[in-house]
């Protein structure tokens, strides 16, 4: 087990910033225990990849702020028609409009099929957050890996806290 102000100097020597590893250093200490891993050799992997999906703890909720010409690019048309990624898309002169993009992305059949994203407003209310978690079905079953209800309070998955619990739940495969 390692302490917060070990875990400060381990984020900071991965490259993520001083105030936020700070802030970020007692949710590791707290969380990351001697037996949290099945193997002892997977903390520098999971490290790795959990930095990567946080954008090095910076955002815990999935920016959808694509250009017309991204979506139109990554994602089929049975996601987002292209009259849908002209209208929502970000341009010159408009900003993504990001709830817009993720109930096209993430709802209809696709997100019903796929998500559990079964109303109006899913897509965005369930959009990737805690490193990837993305989908009211999803949220469901990390909320009872986790033991907190996230259908119902699916915010709570952009906290420090339960982000770093529900990758860790993902990376163990208990999710």
């Amino acid at each position: 087990m390692k302490s917060p102000s070990q875990w400060n100097d381990i984020l900071i020597q991965c490259q993520v910033r001083p105030v936020t590893a700070a802030r970020w250093a007692e949710v590791f200490s707290a969380t990351i225990l001697s037996d949290t891993f099945s193997r002892d050799d997977e903390l520098d992997d999971f490290l790795g990849q959990f930095l990567h999906e946080s954008i090095m703890l910076e955002g815990m909720e999935e920016s959808l702020n694509y250009t017309v010409d991204a979506l139109l690019g990554m994602f089929g048309r049975h996601r987002i028609t292209e009259e849908e990624a002209r209208k929502y898309g970000r341009t010159a002169t408009q900003k993504a409009n990001q709830p817009a993009i993720a109930n096209c992305l993430y709802g209809g059949s696709w997100g019903k099929k796929h998500l559990g994203n079964t109303e109006a407003g899913d897509g965005w209310k369930y959009r990737g957050r805690g490193g990837g978690v993305t989908g009211r079905t999803n949220y469901g079953k990390v909320g009872q890996v986790l033991g907190i209800d996230l259908v119902n309070n699916p915010d709570m998955l952009a906290q420090p806290e339960w982000a770093l619990k529900s990758f860790i739940a993902w990376w163990e495969g208990n999710i």
